[in-house]
């Protein structure tokens, strides 16, 4: 089909010297909650205490694991074992490594929601305000949940190795300790959630550029109003040519810019996002392994079953927002080379259409964010549901000989 070429100048002409610069962050409210917040120096200072205090239970914790714990005494300790790591990743994070999204200004040109027009503006603003609203709900949630797991329950000591600890080292101070303990958890909570709000903060921000992106790629030849019979003449109209091959170089910046930003924040976060993608793993294995193997305790402390219920929803309902923040950008992504496609590349001479394979050789090299060579989209978290369910399987037709075993230690 052919484009709307002879539209009015006035309807479809582009900026492409955008001198809009983004002055404010189109998700201010989900930079104040997984960045801006970690600025203050009394929260640093309860990062530090949060690190010290989980860091040095986890190395305690892994030696009883290795020389001391049986299987029954790793199932039950487990899922805060692997979520303890999972979380101090996201205080580090927070506390070492919170440049990552607090300078992505510097580090590109960021255009402003206006840079594209209205109707992209007001795509952006929207889906930003939604955003910003759901990380913040999010971190509320988060903070919520930890704290539920404050209030005691008859079955803590056999779930919390920090009470278990301070019982049988420190019994005259184990209440004391444990409360403690206890009061630091609402705010591992909260510190969780950061490394997955960043990864989003991030990967919409690139999608809202991309967003801008297309739409520049989209009116590429959309320049004067022609008729339909005196189009063939655009070939040899030298200032047609002319404005065009300054528009799809413009473009082909911005796309190389892009690009680079995106292979840059890919290579710091490789090991980020293997850290977390093992100790995540980790958490669902032994929380499929907890509930298999205590279910019946599950429904004894009311309490209990509130806990692991509100931790499995929160965990899934993240990560849902993973995937489909990865899906949503290569989705963008893709979108660059599809209105590339679409382009009057007919209307063009000779020395343009080079210019404009070039371009579209470029975008048809796929971008995407990565982890061990697979996506972030809807199809690794199809793949990653069937493997959890599969362990699950395994597990629950294991699951006689799991109990058989916590039996005869029982006794024992």
């Amino acid at each position: 089909m052919m484009n709307k070429i002879a539209q009015s100048v006035s309807n479809s002409r582009m900026d492409y010297n955008v001198n809009k610069i983004m002055k404010v962050d189109f998700l201010k409210l989900a930079k104040l909650f997984s960045c801006d917040i970690f600025e203050y120096k009394v929260v640093k200072i309860l990062l530090v205490l949060l690190l010290l205090i989980h860091g040095g239970l986890g190395l305690v914790q892994t030696y009883f694991i290795v020389y001391i714990f049986n299987s029954q005494q790793f199932a039950s300790y487990g899922p805060f074992f692997f979520g303890i790591f999972f979380s101090l990743g996201g205080v580090a994070m927070a506390l070492f490594k919170n440049d990552y999204i607090s300078h992505i200004s510097d580090e590109m040109t960021v255009w402003d929601m206006d840079a594209a027009g209205p109707e992209i503006r007001q795509r952006i603003k929207k889906e930003s305000r939604v955003i910003s609203i759901v990380l913040a709900a999010t971190f509320l949630a988060a903070t919520a949940i930890g704290s539920v797991f404050v209030l005691p329950t008859s079955v803590d000591y056999d779930r919390f190795f920090a009470i278990k600890l301070a019982t049988d080292y420190y019994p005259r101070y184990s209440t004391t300790l444990s409360y403690l303990y206890k009061l630091t958890l609402p705010f591992i909570a909260y510190a969780t959630i950061v490394p997955c709000a960043n990864f989003i903060y991030y990967s919409h921000h690139m999608r809202f550029q991309l967003m801008m992106l297309s739409r520049h790629v989209e009116c590429l030849t959309e320049q004067r109003s022609k008729k339909e019979t005196d189009l063939e003449e655009l070939v040899y109209d030298e200032s047609y040519q002319k404005e065009f091959n300054r528009r799809v170089i413009f473009c082909i910046q911005r796309h190389n810019e892009l690009i680079r930003l995106g292979d840059k924040k890919q290579d710091e976060m490789n090991f980020l996002i293997g850290y977390f993608a093992l100790t995540g793993c980790g958490v669902g294995i032994s929380i499929i392994l907890f509930v298999i193997m205590f279910s019946g305790l599950l429904f004894q402390e009311k309490l209990m079953l509130v806990r692991i219920t509100l931790l499995s929803m929160i965990s899934g309902y993240v990560f849902s927002l993973l995937i489909l923040s990865g899906q949503a950008m290569e989705e963008e992504t893709d979108r660059v080379s599809e209105m590339l496609f679409n382009v009057d590349w007919y209307l063009l001479n000779p020395a343009n259409k080079r210019t404009y394979v070039i371009f579209l050789i470029n975008t048809m090299v796929p971008w995407r964010l990565q982890f061990l060579q697979h996506s972030i989209n809807l199809e690794l978290g199809v793949n990653i549901g069937k493997q959890i369910y599969g362990i699950g399987s395994v597990l629950l037709n294991l699951r006689s000989r799991f109990i058989s075993s916590y039996n005869s230690n029982s006794e024992k």
